[in-house]
């Protein structure tokens, strides 16, 4: 895959986003992802300024927290529009030119909560389980094209989003959850992204990588954890399976079903294959 600078959307800090561009020079462009027209004439000015679009990353998200019998339909919707229906209309558009170029990385950011449930979040934790459900049926799709799917869900990441959360609530209930101690750093979940659309992940899709920085335990794929020194699948290492154990015993981690790095899009992975703990 060529290297090349990436176009970055953002979401309404207009000052932030010329900062960005002047000390990069990378592109941003700016609509709203619940607005299917609005993405598909911004992708087709995207690659009208920098050619096909190969990886796309579904990143947009908003939260309308309050509990169920609070929760109004607007809250609701606007959740669903940006977090759901957003990650088809980014994708929809760009589907049959990865098709025809038989190479893409579909990589979607979903969340822990999409796995587990959050009381106050019917709607967030809805979104993002569909978010899991939507990669893991088009990755079935893709496949055959090379064209990779995958989903990272992490847990309490240091964002704009999560730093808006009440700073007791945070420091009292959901800090001391956390193994390490802290929130994950933006950063940590951007190398799984990087390695997700990398040439040396051909061979994964239909995953559901956890970037739990939560609860660190029943894990399937371990490849971008980061408690212990990262360690990159590279030709060198992805088939020295003896890393994966290793670096789960590094990690702590407890109840581990089977950690086992492989292509699941036709068919479950041995729960006695190499790598299984």
């Amino acid at each position: 895959m060529p290297t090349t600078r990436l176009p970055r959307p953002y979401p309404d800090n207009d000052q932030a986003a010329a900062q960005f561009k002047a000390a990069t020079g990378i592109p941003v462009y700016k609509w709203s992802v619940a607005d299917y027209d609005a993405c598909a004439a911004g992708i087709k000015q995207v690659e009208a300024d920098l050619g096909p679009v190969a990886v796309l990353v579904n990143n947009a998200g908003i939260t309308r927290d309050a509990m169920f019998h609070k929760i109004t339909h607007e809250q609701w919707k606007e959740v669903i529009d940006t977090n759901l229906s957003g990650v088809f209309n980014m994708t929809h558009p760009l589907w049959n030119g990865m098709r025809e170029r038989k190479f893409a990385r579909v990589i979607t950011s979903s969340s822990i909560n999409g796995q587990k449930g959050q009381a106050g979040q019917v709607n967030y934790s809805a979104a993002k389980a569909g978010n899991i459900g939507f990669s893991k049926a088009l990755a079935q799709e893709g496949a055959r094209a090379g064209i990779t799917v995958n989903v990272i869900c992490p847990g309490y990441i240091a964002t704009e989003m999560v730093k808006a959360i009440d700073e007791k609530v945070l420091n009292e209930r959901i800090i001391p959850q956390i193994p390490v101690g802290r929130l994950g750093e933006p950063e940590e979940i951007a190398r799984c992204v990087v390695f997700l659309a990398s040439d040396n992940a051909g061979f994964i899709s239909r995953r559901a990588n956890h970037k739990r920085v939560l609860r660190l335990m029943r894990e399937d794929n371990l490849l971008c954890l980061r408690k212990a020194p990262f360690v990159p699948m590279t030709t060198d290492t992805r088939h020295d399976w003896s890393i994966v154990p290793n670096l789960a015993r590094g990690l702590q981690l407890t109840d581990i079903d089977q950690l086992w790095v492989a292509d699941i899009t036709y068919g479950a992975p041995r729960p006695d294959g190499p790598g299984c703990i």
